[in-house]
């Protein structure tokens, strides 16, 4: 039985790991998503709750994220934090 825990534990670790937009392993992929596709001439974007999450918006943009995509509620307060970064 603790081997059945302790892989249900991993499962659930790894799920809050890829949930988690937060997360180093979240981030990295982000970045390399955009470098990819910032060499092969591309923008990236990032859109819904994680493009609107404040707390992420320094990073993004220097991550070199091209557009955050965000619902018309957040419009305001994004464009304030990255008048706030900049």
């Amino acid at each position: 039985t603790s081997h059945s825990i302790r892989s249900r534990s991993t499962a659930r670790t790894r799920a809050w790991t890829t949930s988690n937009p937060h997360h180093p392993a979240v981030l990295q992929m982000i970045r390399m998503t955009v470098e990819s596709a910032h060499r092969h001439g591309k923008w990236a974007g990032i859109c819904g709750e994680v493009g609107a999450d404040l707390e992420l918006t320094e990073e993004f943009l220097k991550m070199g994220v091209d557009e955050l995509s965000v619902s018309p509620a957040m419009v305001l307060e994004l464009r304030r934090r990255i008048r706030e970064i900049e």
